[in-house]
């Protein structure tokens, strides 16, 4: 699975896919209850949010934001962020 910010064994260390900074509100739903967040990067593989008591790693979690849902798994939580790598069909 190729996942957000993974920088595997890429040769000086470059992450596989673009990321875009943004600042965008939205809200995160997962096993844990839904809760507030604020996107703060975004790539074709994954998302970096920044909010309290964001799901742990391993959760499924639906990011939406506006009209956008993104359906991925948690890879990390540290402090108050984490980033989730998309599950696509």
């Amino acid at each position: 699975m190729s996942c957000f910010g993974s920088r595997g064994a890429n040769l000086g260390g470059r992450r596989r896919t673009a990321r875009k900074q943004v600042n965008l509100p939205g809200t995160a739903v997962s096993l844990q209850g839904s809760m507030s967040v604020v996107i703060e990067d975004l790539s074709a593989t994954g998302v970096r949010l920044l909010g309290r008591r964001l799901p742990s790693p391993e959760q499924e979690t639906l990011v939406r934001t506006g009209e956008l849902a993104l359906f991925g798994k948690v890879i990390w939580a540290r402090h108050d962020r984490c980033g989730i790598c998309l599950i696509r069909d």
